[in-house]
């Protein structure tokens, strides 16, 4: 059975998430207890409350913590992917599925750029709009319209079939969406904290580049589809392209159709409220997608494999 696991992103938070797993799997508890950042990661990730663990500082350390553990629990059942994708954070864990850092290394990059993000967000009125239509050129000629050369809106996402994400200056934002409305299009404000994936992170993308010059990035040892290209890349430099993912386009749609073209038996989503699922469907309709959050969907994921799919 060909497996491909497809890790969410930001956004994708719930409260309480990993808990199950905690109390359940000894070795899970084990690397909660063993984690060391500059916040109580184990408390808020099974305790914190919604708007504390949506903080972008706190959000991508937690979300990654948890898909690492789902990604030992599967491994502890026998379950492990033939090629990995990640929504922007989530492709950190992909890494980490493809043996590419250990988890202490991926632990303490990912605050970094948490904190790093945060911070060239934190003195801007931004926000984030989906849009329902696959016009790359007509909005991105119309966020061009708007902006200015310090003030302006850029696409940050083609996320699937029918859906990119535009963000940037919220007040230029709120005219883009006036624009498209009176243009027939359909769009939707995005609870999220930061211009992420814009050239407001410009100077975080530099910053990450020098912050991964003493890591030791391996080689991935199963095929690693990168949001930077949408695609492999084989004898991409890593760390060059994670340095440019935070401040270009996630290539979401074009990585999905990359995952489809492989025909796998199974889709795994690792991470809650089905949103990977509905991109995926988006996609492919007829594609067979798992969302794995909880110890019940890993024990009914392990009798889907064990039975072979059927």
């Amino acid at each position: 059975m060909k497996i491909s696991f497809i890790y969410g992103g930001q956004g994708s938070q719930v409260e309480g998430m990993g808990y199950d797993l905690y109390l359940e799997y000894p070795f899970i508890k084990k690397f909660y207890d063993s984690i060391e950042l500059d916040f109580p990661l184990k408390e808020l990730s099974f305790h914190g409350d919604l708007d504390t663990i949506s903080k972008t500082e706190y959000t991508q350390p937690i979300m990654l913590a948890f898909q690492m553990a789902v990604t030992k629990v599967l491994e502890f059942h026998g379950i492990k992917p033939d090629m990995v994708l990640g929504l922007s954070l989530g492709e950190y864990a992909g890494l980490y599925a493809a043996g590419v850092l250990k988890e202490d290394e991926l632990l303490r990059i990912i605050q970094y750029r948490s904190k790093e993000m945060s911070k060239a967000a934190e003195k801007l009125n931004s926000k984030m709009l989906a849009i329902f239509s696959d016009h790359v050129e007509k909005i991105d000629e119309l966020c061009k319209e708007v902006s200015t050369s310090d003030r302006f809106v850029q696409i940050s996402n083609i996320n699937t079939k029918g859906q990119i994400v535009v963000s940037g200056d919220g007040g230029l934002l709120s005219k883009v969406k006036e624009e498209l409305k009176k243009l027939g299009y359909k769009a939707m404000e995005l609870n999220t904290s930061g211009p992420f994936h814009t050239s407001y992170m410009d100077q975080v993308s530099v910053n990450l580049k020098e912050y991964f010059k003493g890591m030791q990035f391996k080689t991935p040892s199963i095929p690693v589809i990168y949001n930077l290209h949408g695609d492999f890349k084989e004898d991409g430099d890593i760390k060059e392209i994670m340095s440019k993912q935070v401040n270009n386009p996630v290539l979401f749609k074009k990585s999905l159709e990359k995952v489809v073209e492989q025909e796998p038996s199974l889709i795994l989503e690792i991470g809650h409220r089905n949103t990977i699922k509905g991109l995926v469907k988006r996609i492919d309709r007829k594609a067979k997608v798992m969302s794995i959050n909880t110890v019940r969907s890993i024990e009914e994921l392990v009798k889907e494999v064990k039975g072979g799919g059927k």
